[in-house]
């Protein structure tokens, strides 16, 4: 599935919303609205008609900066298993295993053609983001004899 990704502008408006949620959860005013001159954190009043004008006049502002949509269907194509973009047996943000044996597979076969003017070799690296004369590191070269299966 495509899906228009997030520009930065609607990442930045993402993270504002964040704190300004955060503020709201807790009982306050966001302090991202309040008066820059004020020291005091200002509760939401329920019964302040004046207050949630001002909110919601703020909330409009704010996400009119950028797509929260954007943002949060983004990282919903991102996180649907068919897509195959992390993995989704972590419990953190980490590359599908399919792509981890991809790369492990580029890494094998740039050991078999690292000379600087191998026709093989030399897309590897740039496609790996390897310099034309950089050697493989200690840990590149340990994924690559692992996908070969010599150690």
């Amino acid at each position: 599935m495509k899906m228009a990704k997030a520009s930065p502008e609607d990442l930045d408006m993402a993270l504002d919303l964040i704190s300004v949620l955060d503020d709201i959860e807790r009982g306050f005013f966001p302090y991202q609205f309040s008066d820059p001159d004020s020291e005091i954190s200002e509760w939401l009043d329920f019964t302040n008609r004046e207050q949630y004008g001002r909110l919601i006049d703020n909330l409009r502002r704010l996400l009119n900066r950028g797509s929260i949509g954007r943002v949060i269907m983004g990282m919903a194509v991102v996180c649907d298993p068919a897509n195959e973009c992390i993995d989704p047996d972590a419990d953190t943000i980490e590359h599908h295993p399919m792509r981890q044996q991809l790369e492990a597979a580029a890494l094998w076969s740039l050991w078999h053609h690292q000379g600087a003017s191998s026709g093989v070799g030399q897309p590897i690296r740039k496609l790996l983001g390897i310099g034309q004369h950089d050697r493989m590191t200690d840990e590149q070269l340990a994924q690559a004899k692992e996908f070969g299966g010599s150690t």
